[in-house]
């Protein structure tokens, strides 16, 4: 969830969500009524100041999920609320039965355009890191004497696998808790693994790989 404040991004406002109420599943539906209530709940306990306009990326049905929340938070007459679909870039407005469609170029779409796109770019950054994120934790997990909660401690200490080869074997040993051996084998096996990635790298981007 993302913010604007006089037609430009406001980052003191963008918001993760980790929605739970949708167990692992795809429903754009619970999601969004998830995040709406988490964000403004949080808002109106904190006697914080309340948007004039909320966008929601979607049509009708992600309208109305919206609107729900805000009307059990008794907001629904408090926050205007629309939907932009991607599909003809249709504006949704509460209750409409047809959708209002402004003509391409027009400044108020352009402007809600760049917050629909602005919110993909947040979402596609985030999901890009917890995707490294796994895939670290996944490598890591690979080297023997070294268990999940080792590797999460790793991780968590120095940022990335290249943080953790940085680090000297009895910083290693020191940070998991574990032998100097150990500590010695972690960075054997990050030193190939990374050097496979650079090499995967260089091929993807048509360089040479060396003499």
């Amino acid at each position: 969830m993302i913010s604007f404040t006089d037609g430009r991004p406001d980052r003191a406002g963008y918001r993760h969500y980790k929605i739970m109420s949708t167990h692992g599943e795809i429903d754009d539906y619970k999601a969004i009524a998830e995040a709406v209530a988490r964000r403004y709940q949080r808002l109106l306990n904190e006697e914080k100041p309340l948007p004039d306009l909320i966008l929601v990326d979607g049509g009708k049905g992600q309208v109305s999920a919206a609107r729900k929340v805000l009307d059990a938070l008794n907001l629904g007459k408090k926050i205007s609320l629309m939907g932009l679909a991607k599909r003809d870039e249709e504006l949704w407005m509460p209750g409409a039965s047809d959708p209002i469609r402004l003509p391409e170029g027009d400044p108020g779409l352009r402007i809600l355009q760049q917050v629909r796109d602005e919110t993909h770019r947040f979402a596609t950054t985030h999901n890009q890191k917890l995707r490294a994120a796994d895939l670290n934790l996944s490598t890591l997990e690979g080297v023997p004497g070294i268990g999940p909660s080792k590797s999460k401690k790793l991780l968590t200490t120095y940022k990335s696998l290249e943080g953790i080869y940085d680090r000297s074997s009895d910083e290693i040993a020191k940070t998991a808790g574990v032998g100097l051996e150990v500590a010695e084998t972690v960075r054997d096996f990050l030193g190939r693994a990374l050097d496979s990635r650079e090499i995967g790298k260089t091929a993807r981007e048509g360089k040479p790989q060396g003499p």
